[in-house]
C-alpha cells in the first residue's frame, strides 16, 4: 500500500451476541494461542492507518479489550440491536479516512494480502465518492471483507432510519456504486479463499480449525 495518506481505516465488527455459536466468537481459541479478535486485528493493523472495534456494549467491549495485547479504539453500536449496518454507520461518521475497510470477528484466517487487493479495487474507482469494492466468492458478493467509502455514512443512516439492518443491503443500496472483486483476483495471495471462511457454529469453528492447521502450497 503506497504512502499512510493511502491507507484506509479498518473496522472490526464484534458486537454479535454468537447466539448460534454458544459463547463468544471473538474469544474463540486458535492452534497458535490467540483468541479469533487478536488475529483478524493483527492483520487490519498491517493495512490500516487507524483500527477501530465494533462492538454492542461497554461492558463487551471491556471483556474483548481484556484478552487483547494491543488494543484498538472501541465504538459501540450508537443503536442497539441493529445489526452490522449500525454498527458500520459509526465508524464511517468517525472516521477521517476516505476509505474503511469491514472486517468480521470470526474470520481469523484473513491475510492482510487481500485486504490490500480490496482497497486497490476501491482507489481504482478514482475515489468514487459512495464506492464500495467486494469479493465475488462462489457465486455470492461479499459484505465482508469489503472496502466502504466513508461518505456512505448518509446512505446507511437512510437505511437505517427505514429499519434495515443489514450490510448487504448497503452493498445493494442504489445510492452506492460497487466494485465486485472476482475471487480469482485473491488466489496469488490465498489459494484457497481461507480468509473468506467463517464460523457462526461449533462445527463450522472445528471446520475452521482443521483449515487453520492446512498450508496452501
Amino acid at each position: 500500500m503506497s504512502g499512510h495518506a493511502e491507507r484506509p481505516d479498518v473496522v472490526v465488527l464484534a458486537g454479535g451476541r454468537s447466539r448460534r455459536m454458544g459463547r463468544n466468537k471473538a474469544l474463540l481459541p486458535l492452534p497458535d494461542g490467540r483468541c479469533a479478535v487478536e488475529a483478524v486485528l493483527s492483520v487490519a493493523r498491517q493495512v490500516a492507518g487507524r483500527v477501530f472495534l465494533a462492538v454492542d456494549f461497554a461492558e463487551h467491549g471491556a471483556q474483548v479489550h481484556g484478552a487483547l495485547s494491543w488494543r484498538p479504539a472501541l465504538i459501540m453500536d450508537e443503536i442497539p440491536d441493529a445489526g452490522p449496518l449500525a454498527a458500520l454507520t459509526g465508524v464511517l461518521h468517525a472516521t477521517s479516512a476516505s476509505a474503511v475497510l469491514v472486517l468480521a470477528v470470526d474470520t481469523p484466517l484473513l491475510v492482510s494480502d487481500v485486504l490490500q487487493i480490496l482497497h486497490q479495487a476501491w482507489l481504482e474507482t478514482g475515489h468514487h465518492t459512495n464506492a464500495i469494492a467486494a469479493p465475488l466468492i462462489a457465486g455470492m458478493v461479499q459484505p465482508m471483507p469489503a472496502c466502504y467509502a466513508a461518505r456512505l455514512g448518509d446512505v446507511a443512516d437512510g437505511l437505517l432510519a427505514s429499519g434495515v439492518r443489514s450490510l448487504r443491503a448497503l452493498v445493494q443500496s442504489a445510492g452506492a456504486h460497487l466494485r465486485v472483486v472476482d475471487e480469482q483476483a485473491f488466489r496469488s495471495a490465498d489459494p484457497s479463499l481461507r480468509s473468506f471462511a467463517r464460523a457462526n457454529t461449533p462445527a463450522e469453528w472445528k471446520t475452521l480449525l482443521v483449515q487453520a492447521g492446512q498450508r496452501d502450497g
